[in-house]
C-alpha cells in the first residue's frame, strides 16, 4: 500500500477516486494498493509498480477500516 498524501490526494479526490473516504478523519489521506516486479537488477530504478483495483466489496470494506483511522504502511 502506498498512501496518497497532501495535493496528490486533492487532485484525485476532486477526480473522483476517494469519494467514500471522510478526508477529514483520514487526515487527507488515501491508499493504493500496487504490485511490484524487479527487473533484472534488483534495484529501485528495475522496479515496475502496477496498480491493484478493488471491486466494490473490497473498496467499501478498505474505505471502512480508513474512516475509523486506521493507518497502512
Amino acid at each position: 500500500m502506498e498512501a496518497v498524501t497532501g495535493s496528490d490526494f486533492e487532485r484525485a479526490y476532486s477526480k473522483g477516486k476517494f469519494k467514500g473516504i471522510d478526508f477529514l478523519e483520514s487526515l487527507f489521506t488515501g491508499y493504493q494498493l500496487y504490485l511490484y516486479i524487479h527487473g533484472k537488477r534488483d534495484n529501485f530504478l528495475h522496479r515496475r509498480k502496477f496498480p491493484i483495483y478493488f471491486d466494490k466489496y473490497f473498496k467499501e470494506k478498505l474505505y471502512k477500516h480508513i474512516n475509523e483511522g486506521k493507518v497502512y504502511c
